[in-house]
């Protein structure tokens, strides 16, 4: 049998100071890298934390092979890695007797059988805090309703499918997803043939760096830490459109909140969309079943998060889940009571026109101001439009929607990508907009460059001029 061998360099340093969003200084962190004998990192190698009294903990390696568990509790734990040839565990104790050792545990392996040996080392260098990596990374929350796939790559860790019947809520937990620091507004750049770049490189290419599922308990815990850490403790939650996989939601959701320059936390709500443009009909028949999902996880994040200020924005069909959950929201509401939510943001809707209206009655509650963005070049809509035979909510062909309670904004002369559908991420003039409207509550009369119009008397709604446009070039 060829042997296969490997080296797991796990390192850390307990002695560092507690964030100070866990306002207990005995909280330590748990960090390190994986590589193999030639000092390559490994990446996807999975780690569960196991400890006493506590809920596990799981996630993968990054790119760079790195890993980091924060806000551990002193006490024994098992650390559990899964490396593509075999499993292990080691075991040691946090506290003042180990707060000062950096580990190394050195790992051969041969066929099934593993030879391990552990000790504590004082000649490596502490880990670099704040290394100029290239890039910055964003750490996007999430919710799903999807399978999890255990033993996939994380790219493709949650899948096209549901929870199990069997399952009850919501997976949840923490990506982090790099972004290059000469990143264009209104890109997601990518690894791109025409410039000979195969594989994904963090300093020039948008890249899902790591992946941790948490536990509910836990989940909250980091969202209110990362939130604590933060001045204005905003919220954003997206909620993705047809034909769109975990993996890039989670991108799409990360530029989001870069470009808006958001001061706190972006949370992904991700139904089980095929991604498939043939399974229309199928991801028609999902969202509407996600419904009963993203309800709660909406009112424990209004509840539990501990935000200064929620937003929630939803793209193309995710706007049938949110609407609805919205209209449920609102439907428990005292007449008496707040809006839970600050900014409702509803851009592309694949909705039907009428029904939006309808709804639009009810879930407008929910929201201190509820903001539509409809094009009338949106090709995906117009095609839904002929599979349904009714208007859509964010076509403005042959004409605009217009709400009493809803700041509608037609943005037809800004987008010319080939649908037009994606205006909300891709346009950088739109994000601008978004931006004002989001971090600076600015209603539409004070955003410029929109331009007032009058549907009829009294029934104002607001237009992006011609040569708005901004989109980054193609390729």
């Amino acid at each position: 049998m060829k042997r296969i061998c490997c080296l797991l360099a796990l390192a850390w340093l307990l002695a560092l100071p507690a964030p100070a969003q866990y306002a207990q200084p005995e909280l330590f962190e748990l960090r390190g890298r994986a590589a193999d004998p030639g000092g390559a990192p490994l990446r996807g190698v999975e780690l569960t934390l196991k400890m006493e009294g506590r809920e596990d903990r799981v996630l993968v390696t990054d790119e760079g092979g790195r890993f980091l568990f924060e806000g551990l509790h002193p006490g024994p734990y098992r650390l559990i890695i899964k490396t593509p040839w075999s499993t292990f565990e080691h075991s040691a104790v946090l506290g003042p007797e180990t707060a000062q050792n950096r580990l190394v545990i050195e790992c051969a392996f041969q066929g099934p059988g593993v030879v391990r040996t552990v000790r504590p080392t004082a000649t490596m260098a502490p880990p670099d805090l704040n290394p100029d990596k290239g890039y910055a990374e964003v750490e996007v929350f999430y919710g799903t309703d999807r399978e999890w796939l255990r033993d996939k790559p994380i790219e493709e860790r949650f899948g096209p499918m549901r929870m199990g019947a069997e399952m009850e809520g919501l997976h949840r937990g923490v990506c982090k997803v790099s972004v290059p620091r000469d990143h264009r507004m209104g890109e997601i750049e990518r690894p791109s043939i025409w410039k000979l770049e195969f594989e994904p490189d963090p300093r020039k290419h948008m890249v899902l760096l790591g992946l941790e599922e948490l536990s509910p308990n836990s989940f909250y815990g980091r969202l209110q830490g990362t939130l604590g850490k933060s001045q204005a403790k905003e919220l954003l939650v997206f909620v993705h459109g047809y034909n769109v996989n975990f993996h890039d939601a989670v991108l799409r959701t990360a530029q989001l909140a870069y470009d808006l320059g958001l001061d706190g936390a972006p949370v992904l709500y991700s139904w089980p969309s095929r991604a498939s443009l043939a399974d229309y009909t199928r991801d028609e028949a999902t969202i509407g079943a996600s419904v009963f999902s993203l309800e709660p996880f909406l009112r424990e994040l209004a509840g539990r998060s501990g935000a200064r200020s929620i937003y929630l924005v939803a793209h193309s069909i995710g706007n049938r889940a949110l609407t609805r959950a919205l209209e449920r929201i609102a439907l428990g509401m005292r007449e008496d009571a707040k809006p839970m939510f600050s900014e409702i943001i509803l851009t592309a809707p694949d909705i039907d026109a009428r029904e939006f209206t309808n709804l639009a009655r009810t879930f407008r509650r929910a929201g201190e101001r509820v903001t539509l963005y409809a094009s009338s070049k949106d090709g995906a809509l117009k095609a839904s439009k002929e599979v349904h035979g009714f208007a859509r909510a964010g076509d403005t062909d042959p004409e605009v929607l217009v709400l009493s309670g809803i700041d509608t904004v037609d943005v037809s002369q800004v987008d010319t990508s080939l649908l037009g559908h994606s205006y909300f991420g891709d346009n950088c003039s739109v994000i601008a907009d978004m931006k004002n409207l989001l971090r600076a509550r600015k209603p539409p009369h004070e955003r410029a460059p929109l331009t007032k119009k009058e549907k009829r008397p009294g029934l104002l709604y607001w237009v992006f001029p011609a040569g708005g446009n901004c989109l980054p070039p193609s390729g």
